[in-house]
């Protein structure tokens, strides 16, 4: 038994399960239109604002812009420590939501300010190049960008976890919920036409915009817990009870999820901080905005991880586990066939793709993203497996797989950096 953490030994009614099919499909139905479409629109925002820049900035600048997401990336992971999926299971499993919030939050404060210092400290001994001078000049906006960006990715997964998926996609995800994504889309598109886009004002423009984002998010979770206590999602789920969740109960289940999402982290950003150790400026725009078109085509596989994570939970505790696999597979399904069609584009016209996006001063990342797409097709079609482990409470097993992939990459990807340049590195 764990601290803070107690179960009953209730089961689930046999005799209940047809009564609540309906209402499963329906709120399952519900989720995926408010996810699908709330992430389509603000991964359209994000990577528009990548296109934007890039047509816009020096390729020192976008350089420099390419490695702040990355840092604001892996900083956001580390910030939240991996409670944001624990969350969303912890509170469909009946816990009362204030106190599992209010808990997390207390890790975020923490590890927030931890991360803030370490990046003011390291940014006095950054390089003169135009790709640290995000880092170097702008440190504290950097930091308020992370801190902020983590508090709404967890106000967002008590959102999904109380049934609340509309506001969730508007606040918080890991490329940022819509509110920030477009406003910021809209600023940059106005500053441009005016000729006023410049690294620093960009910077403090996006963490201005999570600080908005933030009120938002309060005011939709006060909103949504006090219908949630109210709902029979909440006073029917009897078949586990939950005591407080304390923030030392959080960090004790949520260390197997960090490393695991550092691991993944590590795999989508830490190489940018790699490369731009080792390249020029221009090298590491190029493989940034490589590596931003092929997230596109791995976007709908995320938007599914987000309105899928409480269902699987919710099916896995009440042993339908028919029912989960089921929609396992449908999910799949689903996104796999598109997010195919997408890459083979990829492959077949990726100087039209450039041109359409980042414009013609990027051509020389074309080998770039052909590779890229070659691992995004894998990605896609092993589905939504990692998220299953941690949705079941799994987490260890998916962090020992994920530790034995970074060791592999973290002993090769040096070496051939130094021997084959970016396209090695992209293998």
């Amino acid at each position: 038994m764990k601290p803070g953490f107690e179960e009953s030994s209730e089961k689930p009614d046999p005799n209940n399960r047809g009564s609540k099919s309906k209402s499963m499909r329906d709120r399952l139905t519900s989720a995926a239109v408010w996810s699908v479409v709330g992430r389509v629109l603000a991964v359209g925002a994000f990577f528009g604002s990548h296109f934007l820049l890039g047509r816009h900035l020096l390729k020192p600048d976008y350089a420099a812009y390419v490695m702040v997401s990355a840092i604001v990336a892996i900083a956001t992971i580390f910030v939240t420590f991996g409670t944001s999926q624990i969350l969303i299971r912890t509170i469909r499993r009946n816990a009362e939501p204030v106190q599992a919030i209010l808990s997390c939050l207390r890790l975020v404060v923490l590890f927030g300010f931890v991360a803030a210092l370490v990046l003011l400290a390291a940014s006095r001994y950054l390089g003169t190049e135009g790709k640290w001078e995000g880092l170097r000049e702008y440190a504290p906006w950097v930091a308020v960008w992370f801190a902020l960006s983590a508090t709404c990715l967890i106000l967002s997964s008590a959102l999904q976890a109380m049934d609340d998926f509309r506001s969730a996609v508007l606040v918080g995800a890991k490329n940022g919920g819509l509110i920030p994504n477009v406003l910021f889309l809209v600023l940059l598109y106005v500053r441009s036409r005016y000729g006023l886009l410049d690294l620093g004002t960009i910077i403090s423009m996006r963490a201005m915009l999570q600080l908005f984002t933030l009120f938002a998010a309060l005011i939709f979770v006060k909103n949504r817990v006090s219908r949630y206590r109210r709902s029979q999602l909440f006073k029917e789920s009897t078949r586990v009870d939950i005591a407080v969740p304390t923030a030392s109960w959080f960090l004790q289940e949520s260390w197997y999820t960090v490393v695991t999402q550092f691991v993944a982290i590590a795999m989508a950003e830490l190489d940018v901080i790699l490369v731009g150790f080792f390249v020029i400026d221009s090298d590491l725009a190029n493989y940034g905005a490589a590596k931003n078109l092929i997230n596109v085509v791995r976007a709908p596989l995320l938007m599914i991880s987000i309105f899928l994570g409480p269902f699987i939970a919710e099916l896995y505790y009440a042993r339908q586990l028919d029912r989960l696999e089921k929609l396992l597979r449908g999910a799949a399904t689903i996104i796999g066939l598109p997010c195919l069609l997408a890459a083979a584009t990829y492959v077949c016209f990726p100087e039209i793709i450039f041109e359409l996006t980042y414009g013609a001063g990027f051509y020389e990342a074309v080998p770039l993203l052909r590779v890229f797409t070659l691992g995004t097709i894998v990605f896609v079609l092993t589905g939504c497996n990692g998220l299953t482990l941690v949705m079941t409470g799994h987490q260890r097993e998916l962090m020992i797989c994920s530790l034995a992939v970074l060791l592999v990459y973290a002993v090769s990807a040096p070496f051939v950096l130094a021997h084959c340049g970016v396209m090695g590195v992209a293998w």
